[in-house]
């Protein structure tokens, strides 16, 4: 259950932090602990998206400017995909969430980043 993105060096494979199978689901999970470039996870995304192994994506994180960041290229790349396609297939749903190891105060500050953002998509 690997999901492949064309990089500049060529494909490279990468694997989820977790796969949960629920009632004939597959949902990956990816914890977002280490910083990461906007191309970056852009691109992990992106190749999420045009997968057909899983039925959700859920990016769990720490870092109220990372979830920002997470939620605004979710939704940039979601649209991207949606119109590149003659006829868009529906992805799989993408979802940004604290991390429920972080403390009430980190995981409120993470979720009011991600609301924000999605207020600024609107």
């Amino acid at each position: 259950m690997d999901v492949e993105r064309a990089t500049g060096r060529g494909d490279r494979r990468r694997w989820p932090d977790l796969v949960l199978e629920q009632a004939g689901r597959r949902i990956a999970v990816e914890i977002e602990f280490a910083p990461k470039g906007s191309a970056r996870l852009g691109a992990i995304i992106d190749a999420y998206l045009q997968s057909t192994c899983f039925s959700e994506i859920r990016f769990l994180v720490s870092d109220p400017t990372t979830a920002r960041r997470l939620a605004r290229i979710i939704a940039a790349e979601t649209a991207s995909t949606q119109t590149r396609e003659l006829f868009p297939i529906r992805g799989p749903r993408v979802a940004v969430s604290p991390w429920t190891g972080a403390s009430p105060a980190e995981r409120g500050a993470v979720q009011l980043a991600i609301d924000r953002a999605a207020e600024n998509e609107r």
